[in-house]
């Protein structure tokens, strides 16, 4: 197996999100006999154990995971890209999305042997801005394994989520709020239980104890006690996801998760275009107004099935092109 670097690794996020795509990307990364050696986390700047791991393996290929992080104003994108060009080693993006990249930075990704794209809108846009080692190919978390479980039909009420953007996260809330029948506000963000202390559990009662007066707490207020009260751990996020009636998000892997568990999903918006982005690749969810009525719809069988499809077809496509770069390599 030939040595690889995960670089700007998600495995270490506390998000369900992030954890699912990891499967997802690791199982890739096994199938095609990679070895991760070193995994540098996401969000970490300094790379001096990342160059010696390099230098200690000779040529290994660096993986970097995407994750909707590379365009210019993130800074540890930036970071990254400043390092890739600094270094000059040779390596592939996966799983990203590319918005306003300047044509510095542009220039160091048609240097990448292959960069996969989430979203139709991102492929288009790399070809556009002639980086042609580009292909379309979705999200990891489709697969992660978490499809298998899709057959779960139970109806527990209509899941809330809030968005990256605290606007978005506020709408929500007024609707949360509003909604009458049975719901549940459901934090992406899980605790790690070997780590769990006494000053989380205090936090998470006091947010309890104040929710029932949610009538009379701003939205941002009630996004705030919603998401400290209702931070659980993994297992418990994934299941309130699986029963979900209905799902009603403004987060990227929200609708993800809506879209590989067949559940019909009202969606928001997050920083970028992402979450449209997603639904328009997958005619899936409809757009979530401040006046909306959330009601179950039926979902289609047949737009589920062209789904799969499409999910198995582009993933056969990044195999094959990837096995061709690393054979190209050899």
């Amino acid at each position: 197996m030939r040595a690889a670097i995960l670089l700007n690794s998600t495995s270490t996020y506390l998000h369900v999100g992030c954890y699912l795509t990891s499967v997802g990307l690791k199982k890739l990364l096994a199938g095609l006999e990679l070895n991760i050696v070193f995994e540098h986390e996401v969000n970490n700047c300094n790379f001096r154990r990342l160059l010696q791991v390099i230098n200690m393996y000779g040529k290994p290929l660096i993986i970097i995971n995407g994750e909707g992080t590379f365009h210019d104003d993130q800074t540890h994108a930036v970071k990254i890209l400043e390092f890739l060009e600094k270094h000059e080693v040779e390596f592939v993006i996966l799983n990203t999305q590319f918005k306003r990249m300047s044509d510095k930075f542009i220039d160091v990704v048609k240097k990448a042997k292959l960069v996969q794209l989430r979203t139709m809108t991102d492929y288009e846009y790399c070809v556009s801005v002639g980086i042609e080692n580009s292909i379309y190919c979705p999200d990891m978390l489709f697969y992660s394994g978490v499809m298998a479980i899709a057959a779960d039909h139970r109806c527990e009420g209509v899941v809330f989520t809030d968005s990256h953007m605290g606007q978005a996260s506020r709408e929500i809330a007024r609707v949360f709020k509003s909604y009458k029948e049975k719901k549940k506000w459901v934090n992406l963000h899980f605790f790690e239980t070997a780590n769990r202390n006494v000053y989380d559990c205090l936090r998470r009662l006091i947010a309890s104890c104040v929710l029932p007066f949610a009538n009379f707490l701003s939205a941002e207020m009630l996004v705030r006690f919603l998401n400290i009260s209702m931070k659980l751990n993994l297992s418990t996020v994934e299941a309130d996801f699986i029963s979900a009636e209905v799902i009603v998000t403004g987060r990227y892997h929200g609708a993800c998760l809506a879209i590989a568990l067949k559940k019909p999903l009202y969606f928001s918006y997050s920083n970028t275009s992402k979450v449209q982005d997603l639904c328009l690749d997958f005619n899936w969810g409809k757009k979530l107004s401040s006046e909306a009525e959330i009601s179950r719809f039926d979902v289609s069988n047949n737009q589920y099935d062209q789904n799969i499809r499409l999910i198995e077809r582009k993933y056969g496509e990044l195999l094959v092109r990837f096995s061709e770069v690393l054979g190209k390599q050899k």
